[in-house]
């Protein structure tokens, strides 16, 4: 008999231990099935396997390496003077942070790994400023440093004046533009003549060309105006995508635009009721945003480079940022974790890095 009772007493056991073993562990992540929002996309990251270089006296050749194609946003920093390219999704295999040259140009490289970010950021450090030009074919991206040319040469001064003829070309285009709107808004809400006159007198004086030569604050109007030009030709190209990207473009545009002016109620209506930052909640993070916009007196706030990835209702945007207030000023780049949402897409959550 006690041999019986032994043979049941393992049979139970036997079955009891199974039914845990293929019962779900309490603790293991299934999926948010409450909320029934899908998990951030995952995107396969690359490596970047070398950095070379190629000097000589006239080009300075830079050459990064991955193990696939990447995406990447090339911008300028100061103090001390370094071209920086931010490559996304990204990891380093290198077995340095810092990489010596000795050229009497290029100072070194640094190359920067953001784990928590999945970012790799090359610092190419500069003695002198120098003309750069990026070329991406497959996984290598190679970046050229070429001296920029004397300002009495012929050549330069007449590159300059055919873009000031072009920027000047633009800002006609734009004054007739306004002229048009202006003339609406006059018919629509019976807007004052002397109202006019004033909005008038300030687009003539924008309308004035700048000058190509001579005075150093002419210059600089030609290379404001080629900047812009160039920001343009930036905004077009990416909203020349799909529907989703034309209209996330859009909407960080308008939450741009509210942030500059300061008006804390349309920039609060971009942000999902789920944003959290830090372990930081909605309400929490609108009223430090609030004191803030109530202390500074003026913000600008520029957008560039826009990077745009969409999967399904969910959408990341990825752009370098530059903030100026009479308070603080910085640049670096911004990461918008975005949701689609009935009232359009909102944000989610957003990650700053210098």
């Amino acid at each position: 008999m006690t041999y019986y009772r032994k043979l049941l007493f393992f049979t139970i056991s036997s079955i009891i231990i199974a039914g845990c073993a293929s019962y779900p562990f309490p603790g293991k992540p299934s999926g948010d099935k409450n909320t029934g929002r899908k998990s951030a996309p995952e995107f396969k990251r690359v490596s970047i396997k070398d950095v070379k270089t190629d000097l000589d006296d006239e080009r300075k050749i830079i050459r990064i390496e991955a193990s696939a194609p990447f995406k990447y946003i090339a911008y300028m920093l100061e103090k001390p003077r370094r071209l920086a390219v931010e490559i996304s999704g990204a990891y380093s295999t290198l077995p340095a942070s810092s990489i010596l040259v000795v050229d009497n140009v290029i100072k070194r490289i640094g190359v920067l790994d953001f784990k928590e970010a999945k970012a790799v950021r090359v610092e190419i450090w500069l003695a002198r400023p120098m003309k750069h030009d990026l070329k991406q074919k497959n996984s290598e991206l190679e970046i050229s440093f070429t001296p920029y040319k004397k300002k009495n040469d012929p050549a330069v001064m007449a590159e300059r004046l055919l873009r000031a003829h072009k920027n000047a070309s633009r800002l006609e285009a734009e004054i007739e533009n306004l002229k048009a709107q202006l003339a609406e808004l006059q018919r629509q809400y019976n807007i004052d003549e002397n109202t006019i006159a004033d909005l008038m007198e300030d687009i003539n004086i924008l309308k004035s060309p700048p000058k190509a030569q001579g005075s150093t604050g002419g210059e600089t109007a030609v290379d404001s105006g080629a900047m812009a030009e160039q920001k343009s030709e930036v905004t077009l190209q990416e909203k020349s995508g799909d529907d989703g990207a034309v209209e996330i473009s859009g909407m960080i545009e308008r939450w741009r635009s509210a942030w500059q002016d300061r008006d804390y109620e349309a920039y609060a209506r971009f942000y999902a009721g789920v944003f959290s930052k830090k372990d930081v909640g909605l309400e929490e993070w609108l009223a430090v945003k609030k004191k803030k916009f109530e202390k500074a007196k003026q913000i600008s706030v520029e957008v560039v480079n826009l990077n745009i990835t969409i999967d399904d209702s969910q959408a990341t945007a990825e752009f370098i940022q530059h903030y100026r207030s009479d308070l603080y000023n910085d640049t670096g780049v911004k990461t918008l974790m975005l949701v689609k949402t009935d009232e359009g897409w909102k944000i989610e959550s957003e990650n700053w890095r210098p």
